[in-house]
């Protein structure tokens, strides 16, 4: 059995922005690498980093972000809004996490 020939697994939710469900692919972090004072380190996520990547699961992004579709072209909307929309608001919602 390859990689290839198995069946993603799918984690559906429901938009508010979008008013619609989504579904995008099961994604779980194995090593988090960070820099600090000009070194780079790895680590493997513990209970805390699952606790913050759940609550930025959970947070209502109070800001303003583009849900309307780009407009038809060959490269312009391949997989944009599952890229940009679902996965860069996350990596930028940890900014919103405070003290935690």
């Amino acid at each position: 059995m390859k990689k290839r020939d198995c069946d993603c697994a799918f984690d559906t939710y429901y938009d508010e922005r979008l008013k619609e469900t989504r579904k995008i692919v099961k994604q779980k972090p194995v090593l988090i690498c960070y820099q600090y004072a000009g070194k780079k380190y790895f680590k493997a996520p513990d209970e805390k980093d699952f606790s913050v990547l759940q609550k930025i699961d959970t947070m209502n992004i109070p800001y303003w972000y583009p849900t309307e579709r780009m407009c038809e072209g060959k490269e312009s909307r391949q997989n944009w809004f599952n890229a940009c929309a679902s996965l860069l608001l996350q990596a930028n919602a940890s900014d919103i996490v405070e003290n935690v």
